[in-house]
Parts: C-alpha cells; sequence; structure tokens
C-alpha cells in the first residue's frame, strides 16, 4: 500500500514472479479485509524494488475524478472497472477528456486493436483504475497511436448514442 484516503487506496502492483507491476487504485470502502504478507519482501529488496516507487504525478485519493485524473497523469492508457458492470467488466481505456460527472474515452480490445467511437462513463461509477501494467503496456502497443480523429463528443445526459 503506497497511500490511504477515506475514499481511495493505492496499491503498487506484484505480477506472477514477485516483480512489481503498475499500480492499482481501488474504493477503500470496496476493501473488507487486509491481511500483511511479506513473503516476496527479501526477493523485492534483492532486486532493488522495496520500497515501490510512486507514480510520477501524484494522486489526488480524495475522490474518483482525482483518481482518473491522475491516473491519466501517468498513464495515457488504463484500465478500469465499473461499479455498476453487471459482470464486473474491466475496460482497458485511453481517455480523452475528464469532464465532471463524466470522462470520455477509447476502448482497446482484447485483441489489441482500437474499438471503434469514443465512449463515457460517469466518473462515480469508476470502482478500480490500474495503469502501468505490463498488460495494458502490451495492449497499447499493440493497438498503436489512438485514432487521429478521436475528440470528444459531448452529449446530453442519458442521450443514445
Amino acid at each position: 500500500m503506497l497511500d490511504v484516503s477515506a475514499e481511495w487506496t493505492l496499491l503498487a502492483r506484484l505480477r506472477d514472479g514477485a516483480y512489481l507491476n503498475g499500480y492499482s487504485a481501488i474504493r477503500t470502502a470496496d476493501i473488507s479485509a487486509v491481511r500483511p504478507d511479506d513473503r516476496f519482501l527479501p526477493f523485492l529488496k534483492a532486486q532493488r524494488n522495496w520500497p515501490p516507487a510512486r507514480p510520477t504525478h501524484p494522486i489526488d485519493l480524495g475522490s474518483a475524478q482525482g483518481v482518473v485524473r491522475g491516473a491519466l497523469d501517468n498513464a495515457p492508457v488504463l484500465g478500469f472497472y465499473r461499479s455498476t458492470a453487471p459482470d464486473g467488466g474491466f475496460w482497458i481505456a485511453h481517455g480523452i477528456a475528464v469532464v465532471e460527472p463524466h470522462w470520455w474515452y477509447l476502448t482497446i480490445s482484447p485483441e489489441g486493436t482500437w474499438d471503434e467511437g469514443d465512449e463515457r462513463a460517469r466518473i462515480d461509477e469508476v470502482s478500480r483504475i490500474d495503469f502501468l501494467t505490463d498488460y495494458i503496456s502490451v495492449l497499447q502497443e499493440s493497438a498503436g497511436s489512438p485514432p487521429e480523429d478521436a475528440v470528444m463528443v459531448t452529449r446530453p445526459a442519458g442521450a443514445a448514442r
């Protein structure tokens, strides 16, 4: 755990092999229990990866908007979960704009290609954000640069796409 507030908690992530692998910001209210686990600490210290570095740009953990903006300041592509998704869906997205109460983004498919058109989500529906992870980096590299015509299209609240 790198930082915590009443609203959000910032974690350094580990991947297989106990290597550091980016960051996750999760809603603090979604944490039900914490169990200390230091079995990988000797390895991390031997690799000079301890303590983990904080993200280059600060993350405002006081609000979902602060977390989304902070994650995008650190990485143009991030992964996120929405609390309202029936299946707990996970999206890989390139942020276009944050305009309260929404944020607009372009998604990258699991095959590493850009999906057509922009999407938007309510910022307060974001329940977890991952950034600077190996998986997200591979998808971003596979997809290449975002489409040049990617612009935020504002729609009235409740308007159909």
